[in-house]
């Protein structure tokens, strides 16, 4: 079958993928609505000196839109098509499936992708068949990487040393079943409620991840947009990509500012004051890292930041040593131990809890002795954590840790938990434990990625939805009735 004249086009790009100009990218992962895998040609920019004018061209033409491309030239199996009664063309193969619509964007089998696109929810399948719909938060996970470099992507998703405990964060709540209760009245289900004197619709909050500028340009200003259309709580990094002025503007939410011991206190106190004038609600001090643990996947890829990302709370001199490239090396892990300070102690947090009147939260709590020196020390809230299964690998599951920091705490002070959280379901598991609230991360990228603020505001609002359903099918109407009776 001849191939359609809108990708006949697309010959200089073929001939510069042979060369190896672009690097191809096979992925043997879940892909949306059940497909195992699939064959995708990524643009490294590093490499786009080696283009000549035509082929920029068509790499600014095709990729942006896609990531995608053909990937015939590794596929035997891989032909074109041409549906017979809508008269639609796509790229077809064992890995994937490309509509390629005249002088429009390209299509993949079960999601459009296209910058100019406002939602994720019409998933329209090439063949002619039924609309698909992003019905879970997982179902973001595999647009959110084709919008991706491979190298962000890497240090979004990627853990330390094994990867132990990233997955051991998810068997956790695998593990966990359900004991619903019936003849309850769930006519009404309501999710709010206070937290540190903040109102909130939902105890499903935004946990504190770094540079949300590698997933949509306007960064973490998005996604606190998107947080306050959810109601929900945002703990801001404090190696956010926009500045923690720029996020308290456009948020419409309560907001917490994470940060790390820096070896220079003027400037972590800086920061504090800072977010105190700004208007954040708590101080969040994470304590899981006097340096950072190795992450194979960054290593590998020898990650530096983008050229216009940058820790934008913090001076030049940062910025300047996680763009210094190396190989064989993070420059976020050597920025690390240049910068953060790995001889404080307990007795440190005296200092930091006089220079403002915010509340201070211990992050990266795992144990009942560490949870009671938190209290101890004034810690007015203490998330349990073991940073998304990125520090210490083969720490215990954050779920698995939670029930004996709450006996430990003994109700003085919240207990927050965060850590592979990817349903309503795991909320409900982790409020059944003692959580207070929980914290998701990645999939806050995922739909950063993918739709910006209304992505974020979806993926928080889905949560919820599930959460609220769990509840009512559960037979229990209200955050108070959930607590151990209702797993095992």
């Amino acid at each position: 079958m001849a191939e359609p004249a809108a990708v006949a086009e697309s010959a200089p790009l073929m001939a510069a993928v042979e060369r190896g100009t672009v690097c191809l990218v096979s992925r043997l992962d879940a892909d949306l609505h059940g497909n195992k895998g699939m064959l995708a040609l990524l643009s490294d920019d590093r490499h786009r000196d080696r283009f000549d004018a035509s082929e920029l061209a068509l790499l600014d033409r095709f990729l942006p839109w896609t990531r995608l491309a053909r990937a015939r030239v590794t596929d035997r199996s891989a032909c074109w098509r041409t549906h017979r009664h809508t008269g639609r063309t796509w790229f077809s193969s064992r890995h994937c499936c490309t509509e390629v619509p005249a002088g429009g964007p390209v299509r993949r089998r079960g999601a459009l992708w296209s910058p100019t696109r406002s939602t994720a929810d019409d998933l329209a399948a090439p063949d002619g068949g039924a609309t698909l719909t992003i019905v879970c938060v997982d179902d973001y996970r595999a647009p959110a990487r084709a919008r991706l470099a491979a190298h962000n992507w890497d240090y979004i998703e990627g853990g330390s040393g094994a990867e132990l405990t990233l997955d051991a964060n998810r068997q956790a709540f695998d593990a966990v079943h359900l004991k619903p209760r019936v003849l309850v009245d769930v006519s009404a289900c309501s999710s709010a409620l206070q937290l540190l004197g903040a109102d909130l619709a939902t105890p499903i909050g935004v946990a504190p991840t770094a540079f949300h500028r590698m997933a949509h340009p306007d960064g973490e200003c998005a996604t606190a947009r998107g947080a306050g259309a959810a109601g929900a709580l945002t703990v801001v990094s404090m190696f956010s990509s926009r500045t923690l002025e720029e996020v308290a503007a456009a948020a419409h939410c309560p907001l917490w500012m994470q940060l790390y011991w820096l070896r220079d206190r003027r400037q972590l106190a800086d920061l504090a004051q800072r977010a105190e004038r700004a208007g954040y609600r708590a101080l969040v001090l994470t304590v899981d890292t006097p340096q950072l643990a190795q992450r194979r996947r960054d290593v590998r890829n020898a990650f530096v930041l983008d050229p216009d990302i940058e820790p934008a709370n913090l001076p030049p001199v940062h910025s300047a040593a996680q763009h210094h490239r190396q190989e064989g090396r993070s420059a976020l892990a050597q920025h690390a131990a240049q910068s953060f300070d790995a001889s404080i102690t307990w007795a440190d947090l005296a200092w930091l809890r006089e220079i403002t009147a915010l509340p201070l939260v211990v992050k990266g709590i795992l144990t009942a002795e560490d949870a009671r020196l938190a209290v101890e020390h004034g810690a007015a809230g203490v998330i349990v954590s073991n940073h998304g299964g990125r520090q210490l690998d083969g720490a215990v599951p954050s779920l698995v840790a939670l029930p004996e920091v709450v006996a430990a705490v003994a109700g003085r002070c919240p207990v927050l938990v965060d850590g592979s959280v990817r349903s309503g379901r795991d909320v409900f598991v982790a409020l059944a434990l003692g959580a207070g609230a929980v914290l998701v991360g990645r999939p806050v990228l995922w739909g950063l990625a993918v739709s910006g603020a209304e992505g974020v505001a979806d993926v928080l609002t889905m949560l919820n939805r599930e959460l609220t359903e769990v509840m009512a099918l559960a037979g229990r109407p209200r955050l108070t009735d959930i607590d151990r009776s209702a797993i095992r």
